[in-house]
């Protein structure tokens, strides 16, 4: 196998343009690194600030510390690829990029789209077949990042598990949308005042917590990979951006269930209680249930009750 096979390039083939362009993706990786090392830093301090007591807190700091920590494994051996090759003595790493390319995406994938997963399931309030798609989902997806990294030795390609990863995504976003969808539905229904945010500021939260963006990418990473001969370029950086893209984005989920400032869990699960006047009906008294956490009953994560009462 040759060696330095990293973001699409080996070393046994590498022009001067190739080296150039392989130093100027290491330099970029570096520059995204320091955006997730940012957003770790953030994240552990959020769930640390009162103590690691709920188990739900403990889960998300086990996941983004594995995360970081291959991310930081996988890009330190990629400046000492960088290294050796400018001292022309690559073959001491020889035949080892690969497999950390691979392992690197695999577990981050898994890990991260557990915690997509998970937040999705939280605004659903756990509904049983949502969990059940969830689940064969995020089953489907690790079966073939893992069988990459196993068959690794052959080279299967570690890009036949994009389109699960993809799928996982796309889920995840429909489901957060649909349920944003489902509550402002029925709160311009039944409430006078729906809400103190503008109708911007809710297209903009949905756009953020649901992962458009992030599943877009998956999309881009995926059309890069169809033919890579045409246009390695573009291939190596979508590699060097989802390399940190697919950690990041969870990271930065926790982030916000950490402080209390997903709006758009804001919306769909914690309503500040108040009462306005219904059409007809004297009164609407909504009652909020914070899914922010996860420390409670099964009866704490069914959706928003709303108890009309008469005034």
């Amino acid at each position: 196998m040759p060696s330095l096979p990293l973001f699409g390039y080996s070393s046994d083939e590498l022009t001067d343009v190739d080296q150039r362009a392989f130093t100027f993706l290491t330099l970029l990786l570096a520059v995204l690194y320091c955006v997730l090392f940012d957003a770790f830093f953030k994240a552990a301090l959020s769930l640390t600030k009162d103590g690691l007591r709920s188990k739900t807190n403990k889960s998300y700091m086990c996941a983004i510390s594995v995360m970081f920590a291959f991310t930081t494994t996988y890009v330190a051996f990629v400046v000492a690829e960088l290294w050796m090759l400018l001292s022309d003595n690559v073959a001491e790493i020889y035949g080892i990029g690969i497999l950390i390319e691979s392992g690197v995406f695999a577990v981050n994938v898994i890990l991260g789209d557990a915690i997509i997963l998970w937040r999705a399931l939280i605004i659903w309030g756990w509904y049983r077949p949502m969990v059940y798609i969830s689940g064969i989902l995020l089953l489907v997806n690790a079966a073939l990042w893992l069988y990459t990294v196993i068959a690794v030795e052959i080279y299967v390609s570690p890009y036949v598990s994009i389109p699960a990863s993809l799928a996982t995504s796309l889920w995840a976003t429909c489901a957060i949308s649909l349920k944003a969808w489902q509550r402002r539905r029925m709160l311009r229904q039944n409430v006078a005042i729906v809400s103190r945010r503008s109708a911007l500021e809710n297209v903009l939260s949905i756009l953020t917590e649901s992962g458009v963006v992030f599943t877009l990418l998956w999309f881009i990473y995926l059309l890069s990979n169809i033919n890579t001969g045409n246009n390695k370029s573009f291939h190596s950086i979508m590699t060097v951006v989802m390399i940190i893209a697919a950690p990041l984005y969870p990271i930065i989920i926790v982030i916000f269930v950490a402080r209390h400032r997903t709006p758009l869990s804001d919306q769909l699960t914690s309503i500040e209680p108040h009462t306005v006047l219904g059409a007809g009906r004297g009164g609407l008294d909504v009652e909020y249930q914070d899914l922010l956490t996860d420390d409670h009953n099964g009866a704490g994560r069914k959706d928003i009750d709303v108890a009309l009462q008469d005034m």
